[in-house]
């Protein structure tokens, strides 16, 4: 079966599909319709045989990564539901137990990078303040010296 070719129009408002089927088959998508197809896909390749394999993608697996984006959590019963707004694929929420959630806490901490610890001397052994090359030295009544 040969693909189907996509595009846009030039105002970048609608989505063409065009299938090389005979006689030729076109769709012409507006934003919403795009979002509705896309979540039907979605629930009927859920149901699909064989099922979406729940492994940690192997080298070459296609995902498809945003730059811009938001996360919505909201307590449900005994976990949580975590929402990520992907700009192309809308809101794909997944939940969560308890277990689950603490474990992906942790898992995203052993990813982040240390954070430096400050040491606080006694409030007895106090030092002079320092001044910062980077910032401006402040006068009084807070306007800045340059």
């Amino acid at each position: 079966m040969a693909l189907p070719s996509w595009s846009l129009n030039e105002d970048q408002t609608r989505l063409f599909v065009d299938f090389p089927t005979n006689p030729p088959v076109r769709f012409n998508l507006r934003a919403d319709e795009v979002d509705d197809f896309l979540s039907h896909l979605a629930e009927k390749r859920m149901a699909m045989k064989p099922a979406v394999p729940m492994t940690d993608p192997v080298d070459g697996t296609r995902i498809v990564i945003a730059a811009n984006g938001r996360f919505y959590i909201q307590r449900h019963g005994e976990g949580v539901i975590i929402a990520l707004l992907h700009p192309g694929l809308r809101w794909v929420g997944m939940m969560f137990g308890n277990e689950e959630a603490k474990n992906l806490i942790n898992i995203i901490r052993k990813h982040l990078p240390k954070s430096r610890k400050r040491r606080h001397l006694p409030k007895s052994r106090k030092r002079k303040r320092a001044r910062s090359s980077r910032a401006p030295a402040r006068r009084a009544g807070g306007a800045a010296r340059r």
